[in-house]
């Protein structure tokens, strides 16, 4: 038994919508296939599930919380773009080795279930009442993203790339518990504990995510204000345990900063007209009374006035007009190289020298890219409902009496930030960050375009002043 251990709770509040997968895909009640379809029409598609507890609710397990502290203790204690671990890093997390003598780290990371679920209730595919949990069920607080590819050629939505996951909402909170486990009563226990409490504290000011796609701004948390407490516990002679609180180590912190970004910028913008990311989930009656006639095109969003826009919406459109300013380089240059292949798969360390500058900013499968996505914020808009004609693909011309309504907001301001950071064994290069500046000259000058209907003057977001 362990003469001496060090416990830390606190509450963890999720910041943006979260997807901590289980591996598995599954039907959702809600989630419907599209009418006509070549397999015989609303065939259901499977969904992304999220790792659950046995009582359904949704579990970050224990392993997710080691991986995003040993990611932030790396980037507070080591050097940039060291490969090496320092010890600090070590002692806590244990030694990475792929032989048998690997070494583990004094700190232990309970999994942790959703402690208060965030508020899904208007947003894609949730469960429209408090109904539980089931096998075709989301359980309150979850709802189902559908995302769509971009297609690299045009910067469009590409044809039938639609695909499903499930989310939890913002707000949710999750109980974080870290044990230090000093098992020979380690005389270094004190700088131990706070090497822990400083990377603990990267929840506090900085915006730390985890699960799938913390690139595009997903899973950022931070810690519950006043949640925080930490427990000493020893072992006397008498074999009894002996409980201190310390929580003083904690509030008497001074604070240690990671190393500045290599490059970082932050965007705040207005689309004055109308602006509409599609809900799938919420379709119209094909036959309505002239009484209750709803919108065909419903917006997603978080509440009557607030729009729902997620991060890889945002990081589509961005890797979609990167794509056009490298094209109009290779253009300009009489060259016709490849700009951006989405399909193009990183096998070892070996194969990122082979990534375009595109691929190396915003990734493929194997390799996360450089460019990270960060804090965004939507400030309350104005709904508005938009009729429009519907016109026919063929002549472009009107179509008599084909008239549709969209649920759109006006005066949606929107903020985001755009960095580049040194990783292990890889700092941007020059040619990273010009290509970042160039689309950040790009936003400012000429905006950014979100959401459907951008042929039409939907979701055209300008920078704001300064």
């Amino acid at each position: 038994m362990s003469k001496l251990l060090y416990e830390i709770n606190a509450t963890v509040r999720i910041r943006s919508p979260l997807h901590v997968g289980s591996g598995s895909w599954r039907h959702v009640a809600a989630v419907k296939g599209k009418n006509g379809s070549s397999s015989g029409g609303n065939t259901a598609p499977d969904v992304a599930s999220i790792q659950r507890d046995a009582a359904g609710l949704p579990y970050v397990p224990g392993a997710t919380w080691k991986g995003l502290f040993r990611r932030l203790g790396e980037s507070l204690f080591n050097a940039p773009g060291s490969t090496a671990s320092s010890a600090e890093v070590e002692r806590l997390f244990g030694t990475i080795s792929s032989r048998d003598e690997g070494q583990m780290g004094l700190a232990i990371f309970r999994g942790s279930s959703m402690s208060k679920p965030g508020d899904a209730s208007q947003m894609p595919y949730a469960d429209k009442d408090d109904v539980g949990y089931g096998p075709s069920l989301l359980g309150k607080g979850v709802f189902v993203s559908a995302r769509t590819r971009i297609d690299p050629a045009t910067g469009t939505a590409a044809d039938a790339k639609l695909y499903f996951q499930e989310m939890v909402a913002a707000g949710a909170e999750f109980p974080l518990t870290i044990i230090l486990d000093f098992r020979n009563n380690d005389g270094r226990a004190s700088q131990v504990l706070e090497d822990m409490v400083h990377i603990l504290s990267q929840l506090v000011s900085g915006a730390p995510a985890i699960g799938k796609g913390t690139k595009n701004a997903f899973g950022e948390l931070s810690i519950v204000p006043k949640s925080v407490k930490l427990t000493k516990r020893t072992l006397g002679q008498n074999l009894k345990i002996n409980e201190d609180d310390v929580t003083y180590v904690w509030t008497n912190r001074t604070e240690r900063k990671p190393p500045e970004p290599v490059w970082q910028e932050t965007f705040r913008m207005v689309c004055e007209g109308p602006f509409i990311v599609l809900d799938s989930s919420r379709t119209s009656k094909e036959k309505q009374s002239p009484d209750d006639r709803k919108p065909q095109l419903q917006a997603q969003r978080v509440s009557k006035n607030l729009p729902l826009l997620l991060g890889s919406g945002i990081s589509g459109a961005l890797r979609a007009q990167t794509c056009w300013l490298e094209a109009l380089k290779q253009h300009r240059k009489g060259t016709d190289q490849l700009v951006d292949d989405p399909d193009h798969v990183v096998r070892s360390s070996d194969d990122i020298g082979d990534l375009t500058p595109v691929q190396r900013l915003f990734g493929v499968t194997g390799f996360k890219g450089l460019l990270s996505l960060e804090a965004i914020e939507v400030a309350q808009a104005t709904p508005w409902d938009v009729t429009s004609v519907k016109l026919d693909r063929f002549s472009g011309a009107p179509i008599d009496n084909a008239l549709f309504t969209s649920a759109t907001f006006v005066g949606t301001r929107l903020s985001f930030r755009l960095s580049m950071a040194a990783r292990p064994g890889l700092t941007p290069n020059a040619d990273d960050i010009a290509l970042a500046k160039d689309l950040s000259e790009q936003i400012k000058t000429e905006g950014l375009m979100l959401g459907h209907g951008t042929n039409k003057g939907f979701g055209w977001f300008e920078q704001q002043g300064d």
